[in-house]
């Protein structure tokens, strides 16, 4: 194709959009199938990159929220464990009666009782009462 006439196309297809389809499509069917054939090879490459960091973007989304919802955990443990020790001995087991709570909202709302209420009997029959 002359040079000359596929800069002159350009200029006009970047003012129009169906002119920009129309040139793109022409650029594809001028192409040879060696040509067509490296072409698909590199945009699959390229779509394969894109969905490669995609994933790596949402896997460490996922670990970073993991980590905060076990932090939650733990800190919701701990004040549980501090505030009502005769409920919870332990740390390790409040985490383990926080175990089945997948909601940050939930464990908010819990902490929220925690420091609210004064005594363990007003605890339980709180947390029983929500289902916690």
């Amino acid at each position: 194709m002359h040079a000359g006439v596929t800069e002159e196309l350009e200029e006009i297809a970047m003012k129009d959009e169906k002119l920009q389809q129309a040139f793109r499509s022409w650029t594809q069917l001028s192409q040879t199938p060696d040509e067509w054939l490296a072409y698909e090879s590199r945009l699959k490459q390229v779509l394969d990159e894109e969905a490669a960091k995609r994933e790596t973007e949402l896997a460490i989304e996922e670990s970073y929220e993991r980590g905060q919802h076990k932090q939650d955990v733990y800190v919701t443990a701990r004040l549980l464990n501090d505030k009502f020790p005769e409920g919870f001995p332990t740390v390790a087991g409040a985490q383990e009666y926080l175990q089945g709570v997948t909601s940050s909202e939930t464990l908010d709302e819990l902490r929220k009782i925690v420091v609210r209420v004064n005594t363990w009997a007003e605890a339980k029959q709180t947390l029983e009462s929500k289902s916690l």
